[in-house]
């Protein structure tokens, strides 16, 4: 239910990239949702407030998911922020799979997508070490958990899209569901469909720096 994603990368070669989105008012979302992201995120977020204050916030989001508590986290900076601050409008670009299509995407006051952007949905699971003995009780424990973090979603899915929570928790189970940008239209997983790049910083925010350029 939480996997990690190494941060220093992003801080070694976007930190100006992101400065510049930030500074636009643009939250960019690539990649594995691990807990550091999430902080790391959640951290932006706040420096955005205090930059621009009282503004709407676009999230550009490509991602095949991560952690759910995380991704719960970011939901939660995300609501909070269309709550008290600005309209939150999140744009997916190339995949939201997982937790990023069942949570964060949802967070959007307007949620839009490329044309070819590919969702997938599935059940909550988690990893065991290879090798470790698990107690009964404790497997329990864990799958108890799970039910309850799939209801969770299903519960933001169906208060966010055209089928009620039943429908989600039937849709997923066993298996990974994926679908169209036409087909999420359909579901109501977003609300629209945008050009290529309309809305999106350019190039996920590296062609608008030309030192970034070979």
């Amino acid at each position: 239910m939480s996997e990690g994603q190494d941060y220093s990368t992003r801080l070694e070669l976007g930190t100006s990239l992101i400065r510049k989105d930030m500074d636009d008012g643009i939250l960019v979302v690539q990649g594995v949702i691990g807990e550091d992201y999430a902080v790391a995120l959640g951290r932006e977020v706040r420096d955005i407030i205090r930059t621009r204050g009282r503004a709407p916030l676009k999230v550009a989001l490509f991602s095949g998911g991560g952690g759910v508590y995380p991704a719960f986290y970011l939901y939660d900076t995300l609501r909070n922020y269309s709550e008290a601050v600005g309209e939150v409008t999140v744009v997916v670009s190339g995949i939201a799979a997982s937790a990023a299509a069942g949570i964060i995407l949802q967070a959007g006051d307007h949620r839009q997508a490329t044309a070819r952007t590919r969702f997938m949905l599935h059940e909550v699971g988690t990893w065991f070490t290879h090798g470790t003995m698990i107690a009964s009780s404790a497997a329990e424990d864990s799958t108890r958990e799970m039910k309850l973090l799939q209801g969770m979603i299903c519960d933001i899915l169906g208060d966010k899209t055209n089928r009620d929570a039943e429908y989600w928790q039937e849709a997923v189970r066993r298996r990974d569901v994926w679908y169209s940008a036409d087909e999420a239209i359909e579901l109501g997983l977003i609300d629209s469909i945008v050009a290529n790049g309309e809305g999106m910083p350019t190039a996920m925010g590296i062609l608008s720096h030309k030192k970034w350029l070979p």
